[in-house]
């Protein structure tokens, strides 16, 4: 029975991949994230210990080359070909040593003040990043966005998208293109048939959600955290368990001396595997006593603008992640503002065509 447990364990892991567009200071529209939060959300992802992994991994492991991915493996994903990618994303992902794919499409690039430069893309790609295709022109591909074309048409110019700007990225790159993004997450039967015709491996969407063994190469799914994104519904979206805490102290989430909390369910975790951390700062530990379940943290004395205390545990039985996250700021008036940049984020459209 354990060889057949362990097969079924592995069939059913799951990983997560993570779509970005924009991640600039001040976002334009709601696909654009905030540096700040993009830099809270892949702390996140260090101060829980997820796995970040190249997408050329999952490629392995979906052909069976290796036998498994490791536990809470993580993909991140850059679209487009925005300058945020240098500017603000690389810098972060390189820090933490973290690898990354950004999909470009070679119509936008130099195109602009906004857009990569060829030479930006070489360096990130110097740096490490895995270079792959966004199609030609970042178009809908699914034939009903084009009834104006006959049908012969429309599959000569789905050829040319997918075909070309694989061509043009290699030649730029030097190096082997196997992987799609489809533009705005469309695609169908006839786009998939074509992606592999094209000599595509992977291709990933824009649904939700994680993938395991038996997801479709050429319909991975991805989340995309977009300007509004809460670090709680972040950590949702990477397959954290919600932890739930009680007696939170400061109660009124300005910063203190300490930071005090219960787990409310201490029984449901490992009592070893309890952490309390402060976001951006691996040094700054907290204590456990798991007679109580009462976590506790000191705080600098200088306490940064927004902070985030971060408490996780697994579970006993299945192993699962779960976290809390608690948001403190270094006064009210710096979380009424907090709230107001909340408040206009999420009143941005949600779009992510060229800037």
């Amino acid at each position: 029975m354990a060889p057949l447990g362990a097969a079924v364990a592995l069939l059913f892991a799951s990983f997560h991949i993570i779509a970005y567009h924009d991640v600039d200071a001040e976002p334009r529209s709601g696909w654009a994230m905030r540096t700040e939060m993009f830099v809270d959300q892949m702390e996140l992802l260090a101060a829980t210990e997820q796995n970040v992994v190249p997408l050329a991994d999952v490629n392995d492991y979906l052909a069976g080359r290796c036998q498994a991915l490791p536990p809470r493996a993580v993909v991140l994903t850059v679209d487009d070909g925005f300058t945020c990618a240098y500017t603000d994303i690389a810098p972060v992902l390189g820090r933490l040593g973290y690898p990354f794919t950004i999909f470009i499409y070679p119509s936008l690039i130099g195109s602009g003040e906004h857009s990569l430069t060829w030479a930006q893309v070489a360096e990130l790609q110097r740096r490490g990043a895995d270079v792959e295709s966004h199609t030609m022109t970042h178009p809908h591909l699914m034939r009903r966005s084009h009834p104006e074309m006959s049908d012969a048409v429309y599959a000569a110019w789905l050829h040319d998208e997918l075909a070309r700007a694989r061509a043009v990225v290699e030649a730029r790159t030097k190096q082997p293109v196997r992987f799609l993004a489809y533009p705005y997450g469309d695609y169908d039967a006839a786009v998939e048939r074509e992606a592999t015709s094209d000599g595509y491996l992977l291709a990933l969407t824009s649904e939700s959600g994680p993938n395991t063994l038996t997801t479709d190469p050429l319909t991975l799914r991805r989340f995309a955290p977009d300007a509004a994104t809460t670090l709680e519904q972040f950590a949702a979206g990477i397959g954290l368990g919600k932890l739930e805490l009680s007696d939170v102290a400061p109660a009124d989430g300005v910063a203190a001396s300490t930071f005090t909390a219960t787990i409310a369910d201490r029984r449901q975790f490992d009592p070893a595997s309890v952490h309390v951390v402060l976001l951006g700062d691996p040094r700054t530990r907290g204590a456990y006593d798991p007679q109580s379940g009462r976590v506790s943290l000191s705080l600098p004395a200088h306490p940064k603008p927004r902070q985030r205390v971060v408490v996780w545990a697994d579970d006993a039985a299945t192993g699962q992640r779960f976290a809390a996250i608690a948001t403190l700021y270094a006064s009210s008036a710096e979380r009424d503002r907090y709230r107001a940049i909340h408040e206009k984020l999420a009143a941005l459209p949600l779009h992510h065509d060229a800037k």
